[in-house]
């Protein structure tokens, strides 16, 4: 007996696809040119964040649109920032020596104050505009 697949099972597989294919795209972009800024005699940490704004809307999405469009599909955007956020959480526990609460902490004070730095600058352009 053959099995149907159902519309939202695809659709999770599809979503998946799309975020590993994400993954895959940015992570070797990044080691490359990590490796490439190593043996020009940078620190690898630069290629890759030069990776990061060649794959960003800076370049890539300014001179090829689609291409971005198609790589980087903005469907997916909530779980990349779901991934990022994990991310940050394991930074930090690495950071702090695999202390649970310190790295929860220290994360939610980052984010904080990221959130009041982008008040701020929300509150200047708006008394800029008066």
């Amino acid at each position: 007996e053959v099995m149907h697949q159902s519309p939202v099972n695809a659709s999770i597989e599809h979503t998946l696809l799309v975020v590993l294919v994400q993954l895959v795209v940015i992570i070797a972009a990044a080691r490359l040119a990590g490796l490439l800024f190593r043996k020009l005699g940078q620190p690898s940490v630069c290629g890759e964040i030069a990776a990061g704004l060649i794959l960003g809307p800076s370049l890539l999405g300014r001179f090829f649109p689609e291409a971005a469009h198609r790589i980087f599909d903005p469907s997916v955007g909530p779980i990349f920032a779901i991934i990022s956020q994990l991310g940050l959480i394991l930074l930090m526990f690495l950071i702090t020596g695999g202390n649970v609460i310190a790295a929860v902490l220290s994360t939610s004070l980052l984010v904080r104050r990221l959130c009041d730095d982008r008040e701020r600058l929300r509150l200047d352009r708006l008394r800029g505009s008066r």
